[in-house]
């Protein structure tokens, strides 16, 4: 049987034979009907003849198709690309001639096919626009999309597509509400209300993806994004029955808080008045005398809420290990000398009670007491109280010896007009770095006491006390805190999330118009969720934002994203006491096997940022050329590159020698195929020590991940081998004594990094302070005694609204007792 569509020229049939000549085609036998034939039987369906079904339709070779009459048994050929103008088939199909094709199957071989005897073709665009919407049939979405795009790339006027787009929109959107995502279904449903707002089912549909989006955000309290979903709505259809029933529930449910509110404010209950103004203006903002009420709320009571991942814990404002005690500390207690900023030669520091001068060539120091600020704090510390802290510092048997002092002190003596004078051995070149300690005192000025705080010497880190606080109302001999708020007793709780509350001291001085009366610190699990708060207004601040995150704030209206003073060094430090993390080639050989760039990019979500750059040693380099900060940090050391095969070797040595001096002493032999890791308890730490507990897997060590509760920043403890550590290393004169202090190193540093430490102190300059610093950068280098991973940058946001607040402080609450709060108009 022959196919009569196809002809031979002249007309005469006989044995296949091909013909090279142009113009020519060829004559088709049974034996040609038999491939055509096959073809067609089955190939009903386009997606039937796929050479390979597992790969799409549109990542294979194009071809067209080609339908013949019943004259021959309805066949189908499948053909390469016709080559029709603009790839439209002629419109109707011409009724004479011959169409001239080349077989997909056979390449090279030119036919001709008789017009009269072809009822169709089938481009292969159009093949792809029918499978696609086959796809969609199968609630295949994710593929059929595919096929979208790669239409819309490579065949935009293929005929049916734009309808296609517009049904896989609204499928999907159908789908995606069934399943609860009308987040997603709403935005198919807007894309498809762009191009066709009459789409039959529209209207329907999309009520139901607002409905549940506003149920959905109405139950996590984002009020003001359930707000956004419906003005999206009626800005597209303003006569929707969504729009006025929800713009209703608004309505009331502001009219219910507002009354709220104002019962609150009249019974004197601020904080319910706050959070019930606060949610109010998140409901419903335009109801009338809502924000009269909130501006009265907060002239009456301005109250800051902050959003902090790190929870309260100690108390200690010169902390150099937790971020959340410095922070926590500055609200509760001033230290005689608080580091601000970074100056031209060391730092700035804020002395509050006291003025400190240099006499006699840099060997004298004469401290007066401010008077001023004794008359306004009614706990006001005197010169006897800082005659405690520095007689303190160089006695031995006291918790606050501070070595460097004690080598450096040489008398402490009363002058002429009752001002203490300290003579010195020799001239130091920033001696405020002795001071940053929490101002106590042990006398009341006024005549009623007022139990206030108490302070202990916690000897974590051996410069600073860890501050605690208590209702005892004995003040007579006993040491009282002195901070700008005391944190309220009673525990609160707020939608779910631990609140520590904070409230003005009342005998630190007057609290004028607009500052704060009570800081209440609002603890996420996660930052994303703070920033969310933040958002719908539930917050005034969030202290730290994950550097993958900011862009979730940035740009946002009411509130701005500001930069720390100084970046905090992150490191890993070893716990000597251990067996294996007291080897140095152990130590050589964990950070030989840290991708320290690979994290840091991780942490920046790929951006790159000035200030945040991989380091080699435990000081800050600063973030700019010639940056003051970097005084201690030498640039002529490179970072350890990442070297796993070499990571390797040490770490088999270092097990060796491990074993060896186990069995000579007589010890167990350590388990050098385990180590844990320990790191604070948030996501910076949290998301780092995986990545690193990740690659050190690869080197064949078994990680044990162990997250720090608050409150134990650096224990000493042999429950870890090493700890993820940030240091707030913004003064490295003073600051290195203080690093080296910790628990986990004492009088365990090798003889090497132990005299160049001391030498430090025997500076009399700035340059011979900045050569004997980076001297010390070099020893720790060489002895890996810590383990420097990078400095990172760190971000916090505010509202707009909250007036004095420095542009870049050291820790958030600088300068506290200056803030002040403008009630929202």
């Amino acid at each position: 049987m022959a196919i009569k569509g196809i002809v031979a020229p002249q007309g005469k049939h006989g044995p296949l034979r091909t013909e090279r000549r142009a113009g020519l085609c060829l004559v088709i036998t049974a034996a040609l009907v038999g491939i055509v034939t096959q073809s067609a039987s089955t190939e009903e369906s386009p997606q039937a003849d796929a050479s390979n079904p597992a790969i799409p339709l549109y990542e294979q070779p194009p071809y067209d198709l080609i339908y013949l009459n019943a004259a021959n048994d309805n066949a189908v050929l499948k053909v390469t690309p016709l080559p029709f103008p603009d790839r439209k088939t002629p419109s109707p199909l011409p009724r004479s001639g011959f169409l001239e094709v080349e077989l997909f199957d056979r390449p090279g071989e030119r036919f001709r096919a008789a017009w009269p005897q072809i009822v169709r073709i089938q481009l292969f665009e159009e093949i792809l626009v029918e499978e696609a919407g086959r796809r969609i049939d199968q609630r295949d979405f994710a593929a059929a999309w595919d096929y979208v795009e790669y239409l819309h790339a490579n065949y935009p006027r293929v005929q049916g597509l734009d309808a296609l787009r517009q049904r896989f929109w609204f499928e999907e959107a159908v789908a995606l509400i069934e399943q609860e995502q009308f987040d997603r279904a709403y935005g198919d449903l807007r894309n498809l209300f762009a191009e066709n707002r009459e789409y039959p089912g529209w209207s329907e549909a999309a009520g139901r993806a607002v409905d549940g989006l506003v149920d959905r955000y109405w139950k996590r309290s984002e009020y003001a994004a359930a707000r956004q979903v419906v003005d999206g709505l009626a800005a597209l259809l303003s006569e929707h029955p969504v729009v006025a029933k929800r713009r209703e529930q608004f309505r009331a449910e502001a009219a219910s808080l507002l009354a709220e509110a104002e019962d609150a404010l009249r019974r004197g209950d601020f904080r319910t008045a706050d959070l019930s103004a606060r949610r109010m203006m998140a409901v419903w903002p335009q109801l009338p005398g809502a924000a009269d009420c909130l501006r009265r709320v907060q002239t009456a009571y301005p109250r800051l809420r902050v959003g902090v991942t790190l929870a309260t814990g100690d108390l200690d404002p010169a902390s150099l290990t937790d971020g959340s005690a410095r922070r926590n500390g500055r609200l509760t207690a001033r230290c005689w000398a608080e580091w601000s900023g970074i100056g031209p030669e060391g730092g700035i520091y804020t002395t509050p009670f006291h003025t400190m001068r240099l006499e006699d060539l840099g060997r004298r120091l004469v401290f007066s007491m401010t008077a001023s600020n004794r008359d306004a704090v009614r706990l006001s510390p005197g010169k006897s109280d800082l005659a405690e802290l520095l007689w303190a510092m160089g006695s031995s048997n006291d918790e606050r010896f501070f070595l460097p002092w004690a080598g450096l002190a040489e008398e402490l003596t009363t002058g002429p007009s009752g001002e203490l004078v300290v003579r010195l051995r020799r001239p130091h070149v920033r001696p405020e770095v002795f001071l940053r300690y929490p101002v106590t005192s042990r006398w009341v000025t006024a005549a009623e006491p007022r139990p206030i705080a108490s302070a202990r010497s916690g000897g974590l880190e051996g410069d600073s006390a860890a501050l605690t606080q208590d209702g005892d109302a004995d003040l007579s001999g006993r040491l009282h805190v002195i901070g700008p708020y005391v944190r309220d007793p009673a525990p609160t709780a707020d939608s779910g999330q631990a609140v520590a509350a904070f409230v003005a001291n009342e005998d630190y001085g007057e609290r004028p118009p607009g500052r704060p009366a009570e800081i209440d610190e609002v603890t996420f699990a996660r930052g994303r969720d703070a920033l969310a708060a933040l958002r719908r207004g539930d917050l005034d601040a969030v202290d730290r934002i994950n550097p993958w995150e900011r862009g979730l704030v940035e740009g946002q209206a009411d509130a701005e994203v500001r930069k720390y003073a100084a970046p905090l060094v992150h490191m890993l430090i070893p716990n000597l006491s251990r067996p294996l993390p007291a080897n140095r080639d152990f130590r050589r050989g964990l950070l030989l096997g840290t991708n320290r760039e690979r994290i840091l990019r991780m942490l920046l979500d790929g951006r790159s940022e000035d200030g945040c750059r991989v380091i080699s040693g435990p000081f800050p380099m600063g973030t700019k050329r010639a940056d003051p900060l970097g005084y201690a940090y030498d640039d002529g050391i490179e970072p350890r590159p990442y070297q796993p095969a070499a990571a390797l070797a040490l770490l088999q040595v270092a097990a060796a020698q491990a074993r060896d001096l186990a069995r000579k002493q007589g010890q167990p032999v350590p388990d050098a195929g385990t180590i844990a890791l320990r790191f604070p308890p948030h996501e910076i730490a949290r998301e780092a020590c995986r990545e690193i507990a990740r690659q050190w897997r690869l080197l064949g060590l078994e990680v044990r991940l162990n997250e720090a509760p608050p409150r134990d920043s650096t224990p000493a403890s042999d429950a870890w081998d090493v700890m993820y550590v940030e240091a707030a290393m913004w003064e490295p004169a003073g600051d290195a004594f203080r690093l080296f202090s910790l628990p986990m190193f004492d009088g365990r540093l090798s003889h090497y990094v132990m005299l160049s430490l001391l030498r430090v102190t025997e500076a009399a300059d700035w340059p011979e302070l900045s050569a004997r610093l980076r001297a010390l950068h070099r020893a720790v280098h060489d002895d890996v005694a810590v383990l420097p991973l990078y400095q990172l940058e760190d971000f916090f946001v505010i509202r707009k609204g909250i007036e004095a607040v420095p542009p870049r402080p050291a820790v958030l609450y600088q300068d506290v007792e200056s803030w002040r709060v403008v009630p929202k108009q």
